[in-house]
């Protein structure tokens, strides 16, 4: 029996005598000497039974596999175990408690479900003992608050989470909870973000002032921008993570540096701050995608390239190399397990956020459950489509998106991580020897 380099192993040039080594599949990294790339690329005539140790060395890191291994089934596998052993261990829920909006993004996809409704009384009562049922047992149960707007339900957001916090306590299971919001309103909770266990507030920052105000129309609120940057810092000072999204198109894209620009000069600028970069799709109306230059996936490297290099470029990576790491994920999103669901104000049960207040979508409610049908079922095969099974960065996503090639969508389907692994590496590579002209300084 013969080993074989792994798929998901990738070699690059740092400097001459220096190689970077790493494996996606596995996340073994290591820097290599021409020597050692050379025994690494021959490997495939060696004996599995008498390998040198630098081999078994590289065997161990999954840097190369036995030549038997179908790389593709132990990933299926890895996704199926997940699947299953996340529902059994955990359970969580993605909470609309509003589809309203002080806010008017152009680009919303629930700009054709928004309704000025909110999450009534009984509803609400039947949401909290519907996940206490489908948590007690559990070791762990995951929160995360969206909309619409959830900041306009801010005394609903207090109540369900001191109601699960104490019925958590008492029942031995983990609880951790996040917050998607435009930031308006995160003054009214920012001092109570760790009482709730809310660990990640993500809010969505698409350009500079100006730009960021015709996007975001606000209703009533002049003063969106310097109060949304203000709670920002407030929030990430006071100890709260905060994650920036900005949401790129071909308008926007200058506007979105000078804001990074902007915000990471700002002396209160601080490391539980993070941003990051995705291209607006066009699932939008008709009528928005006919005049946004929306960029074609084909471009999305490109796009990435240019933004994450602008980040490397203003020191963003300086305290935080970590950044940079590559992860592994088990599945590509909550959507492929039945241990989460999104729950609109009404209490109907999805299995993914975006189809929220579209009841043709609907698995259930929180009054009746969910019945298990065959249909229901094929959401969670473990598949990925040959497409994705040929794909380089298949371990970091795990063949993407799951909702929209259920529903008859086949573009926009890849996560952003096979867009960005170029321009990671090369950063990474950067980061690696500005380090060591820093020790050599020294």
């Amino acid at each position: 029996m013969k080993v074989k380099i792994s798929k998901y192993t990738r070699s690059l040039y740092v400097q001459p005598g220096e190689w970077f080594v790493h494996n996606l599949s596995s996340g073994s990294e290591c820097i290599l000497d021409e020597n050692e790339v050379r025994l690494l690329s021959d490997c495939t005539q060696q004996e599995y039974d008498v390998l040198p140790d630098f081999l078994v060395q590289l065997l161990d890191m999954g840097i190369i596999v036995q030549e038997e291994t179908d790389e593709n089934a132990c990933l299926e596998l890895e996704r199926n175990i997940s699947q299953y052993s996340f529902a059994t261990n955990e359970v969580g829920f993605v909470i609309a408690p509003t589809m309203d909006c002080n806010a008017r993004c152009f680009y919303c996809y629930e700009n054709d479900t928004r309704q000025d409704c909110y999450m009534n009384k009984e509803t609400q009562h039947e949401l909290v003992n519907y996940i206490k049922k489908t948590a007690k047992g559990k070791k762990k149960l995951y929160i995360s608050w969206f909309g619409g707007e959830p900041l306009l339900c801010t005394e609903m957001i207090q109540s369900i989470s001191q109601e699960l916090i104490s019925f958590c306590n008492d029942n031995g299971i983990e609880f951790n909870s996040e917050l998607t919001t435009n930031g308006y309103y995160l003054d009214q909770l920012a001092d109570r973000l760790s009482q709730y266990k809310i660990s990640d507030t993500q809010i969505t920052l698409d350009g500079f002032k100006e730009d960021y105000l015709k996007r975001k129309h606000y209703i009533g609120c002049d003063d969106a921008w310097e109060r949304v940057i203000n709670n920002i810092f407030v929030a990430s000072n006071a100890g709260n993570h905060i994650t920036i999204r900005f949401n790129v198109d071909k308008n926007n894209i200058d506007s979105i540096k000078r804001c990074v620009k902007y915000l990471i000069d700002d002396q209160r600028w601080n490391d539980e701050v993070s941003l990051y970069f995705y291209p607006l799709e066009p699932n939008c109306p008709d009528s928005y995608s006919n005049c946004t230059p929306f960029f074609d996936d084909s471009e999305y490297e490109t796009v990435m390239n240019e933004l994450y290099e602008y980040l490397y470029q203003c020191g963003y990576y300086n305290n935080r190399e970590y950044a940079l790491d590559f992860h592994k994920l088990s599945l590509p999103c909550y959507g492929a397990t039945m241990g989460v669901l999104a729950v609109d104000y009404e209490g109907n049960l999805y299995q993914c956020q975006h189809l929220l207040c579209r009841k043709q979508y609907a698995i259930g409610n929180v009054f009746e459950g969910v019945p298990v049908t065959r249909e229901l079922l094929r959401w969670y095969d473990g598949k990925v489509s040959p497409q994705c099974e040929d794909c380089e960065v298949l371990p970091l996503c795990q063949g993407g998106c799951v909702t929209k090639p259920r529903i008859g969508q086949s573009a926009y389907v890849c996560h952003m991580m096979k867009y960005r692994l170029k321009v990671q590496e090369s950063l990474k590579i950067r980061m690696y020897l500005k380090g060591g002209e820093r020790n050599e300084s020294n």
